[in-house]
């Protein structure tokens, strides 16, 4: 028995080492390793944003939402009392006939009207500007995404200036339609800055983007019949009966695209909330789910 060769066990292999066709040990380099501060990202780069605690979203935009769609329906219904002011005093000469005194008294109403509108139009800017910071700062809080919401709220105020100095410097001096047409597409390039910067924050709050673009069609429709056709505040006062009709229809119109307008705008901003929300709940239900996992 002490004679007979040793045999390894059953099922062990065998790795000859000196076989010219595997490589020996010593030839066989370990992995390099990566170095320390090459295995984590830096900064804000981390892929995976659930890991930061979620912080709840702060309160007011709710508020901020409603007075901008209240104020954006009391601008349609301006509007429209202007529409239906010019219709009247336009049955009213078919029927039988106006004085002077009484069409001076409809311009006045009529002036009341736009004076109005200016100051509901001048409330809304600032309101819109302190809605989309405060709702891009929600998203960021709830989703730790790198939303700037300095960026949000400035692109509403800066949309406005500009869609304003190129009709005042571009289509109202325009002598052909060419160039009207031209300013009208500089327009409306500018005015979907800002719903490019609000698409982005609810992508951020994987929120739904289709409201914000009705949001864009009922603008651009609204800038179209403004510089087009005319609206309340670039109504020129007119003595002749057969331009009231035609004036109080394109007001009906714009009125209708106004009210249209402030429903999309309420449902864009309250779809950007609601996604903020409901981002801050899982990630909150997700840490809370790994505390108790890891026993604390």
């Amino acid at each position: 028995m002490l004679d007979q060769p040793f045999a390894p066990p059953t099922g062990t292999p065998v790795v000859d080492t000196d076989s010219p066709t595997l490589p020996r040990r010593a030839d066989v380099e370990p992995p390099a390793k990566r170095a320390l501060r090459d295995r984590f990202p830096r900064g804000r780069q981390h892929p995976n944003t659930d890991l930061i605690t979620a912080r709840p979203p702060l309160p007011g935009s709710h508020f901020l939402r409603f007075a901008v769609s209240f104020l954006l329906g009391v601008l349609a219904i301006l509007t429209l009392g202007g529409g239906l002011l010019l219709l009247l005093l336009w049955q009213e000469e078919r029927a039988s006939g106006v004085l002077s005194n009484q069409v001076d008294r409809a311009w006045e109403l009529f002036e009341t009207l736009r004076h109005t509108e200016s100051l509901v139009a001048y409330a809304v800017v600032p309101l819109a500007t302190a809605w989309a910071a405060l709702a891009t700062l929600n998203v960021r809080r709830a989703t730790a995404r790198r939303c700037n919401p300095v960026v949000a709220a400035l692109s509403i105020p800066a949309a406005v200036a500009g869609i304003w100095a190129i009709g005042a410097a571009v289509v109202e001096p325009a002598e052909d339609w060419a160039t009207a047409i031209g300013g009208l597409i500089l327009q409306a390039l500018v005015l979907a800055v800002p719903v490019v910067v609000l698409e982005r924050v609810a992508m951020a709050a994987e929120g739904p983007r289709r409201p914000l673009r009705m949001v864009y069609v009922a603008a651009l429709a609204y800038l179209a019949l403004l510089q087009g056709l005319g609206a309340l505040s670039t109504m020129v006062p007119t003595d002749d009966p057969d331009e009231w009709a035609r004036l109080a229809s394109y007001l009906i119109m714009a009125a209708f695209v106004q009210l249209l307008g402030a429903i999309a705008v309420n449902e864009a901003c309250r779809s950007i909330e609601g996604a903020s929300a409901h981002r801050y709940a899982m990630r909150k239900s997700f840490g809370e789910n790994v505390l108790l996992q890891a026993g604390v």
